[in-house]
């Protein structure tokens, strides 16, 4: 069935674990305010599921804002017009690592697991990662590799003629502020009010978000922050949230695994602009 909804689309996407909240607090922020909960956040700016399926966007812009971990697929671009698209992206050895955190829940019982077998299963998480660039949870979401997913976006953005900015996960880091303005200015966004980058600043700070997850959990505000099944893993202390740090890899990886690493994802990695350093 088509979509009713025919204004165009500003996607913001990247593959998981590469700062993808981050971004969707400061533009959800550039554009409504500061969201209270996890629930306002993904009703301004939706995620797009797994199906994957067109979400209803708030009205009142000439424009509709959808975050996605999805490949550029054909089936999902064709049911919409992109007017344009913000891509984050983050060395893909840490994007793995943060990856393997939030995928342990899903593959040990974490109330009953000892520290020694949950840090076995993430190492066999990390180990995986570096053989095929991605986990099967992600492939079988339509996500693909972390290369595969870089390309996708890159060559649809060419072949469509769409303009993209690439943002990096330690620019949102270390130069908040500038690339929040580049943000607002990229989609459109006009006549911000005064302190509203530094409302978004605060917004996408790992303080912040975390008290976010801490609410929803709390609440039981069912969403990615809170799912019932989940219940004994939060128990024990797992959480969304991972430390929001880079360079796992110099501390994580042997050289052995750093040269593995180099020639799955250099390729892809250069073709973004992203600089990866391989040597310890």
């Amino acid at each position: 069935m088509a979509n009713a909804d025919q204004r165009p689309v500003v996607w913001l996407c990247g593959f998981p674990s590469s700062g993808n909240l981050k971004a969707q607090l400061g533009l959800a922020t550039l554009l409504f305010g500061a969201p209270k909960s996890i629930t306002e956040l993904d009703t301004n700016i939706p995620v797009m599921s797994i199906g994957p399926q067109i979400p209803p966007c708030p009205e009142g812009f000439p424009l509709r804002f959808i975050f996605t971990h999805h490949l550029a697929n054909r089936f999902m671009l064709t049911q919409v017009k992109t007017y344009r698209i913000v891509y984050v992206v983050r060395d893909p050895i840490d994007a793995g690592i943060s990856s393997a955190g939030y995928l342990l829940n899903q593959r040990i019982k974490l109330g009953s697991a000892t520290e020694a077998e949950m840090q076995a299963t993430r190492d066999a998480l990390i180990e995986s990662f570096l053989d095929y660039g991605t986990y099967p949870e992600y492939v079988s979401y339509d996500y693909g590799t972390w290369s595969s997913h870089v390309l996708s976006w890159l060559t649809y953005a060419q072949e469509a003629r769409v303009e993209m900015m690439v943002v990096k996960f330690d620019d949102m880091r270390h130069r908040g502020a500038e690339v929040l303005g580049e943000l607002a200015k990229f989609v459109g966004i006009k006549n911000l009010p005064d302190g509203r980058i530094e409302q978004a600043l605060e917004s996408w700070s790992l303080k912040a978000s975390a008290l976010l997850e801490e609410n929803a959990i709390r609440n039981q505000e069912r969403s990615r922050f809170f799912k019932p099944a989940w219940a004994p893993a939060y128990a024990q202390g797992w959480r969304y949230h991972g430390k929001g740090l880079s360079g796992y890899g110099k501390d994580r990886l042997s050289p052995a695994q750093w040269e593995r690493a180099r020639h799955l994802f250099g390729p892809a990695a250069a073709k973004i602009g992203l600089e990866m350093k391989f040597s310890a």
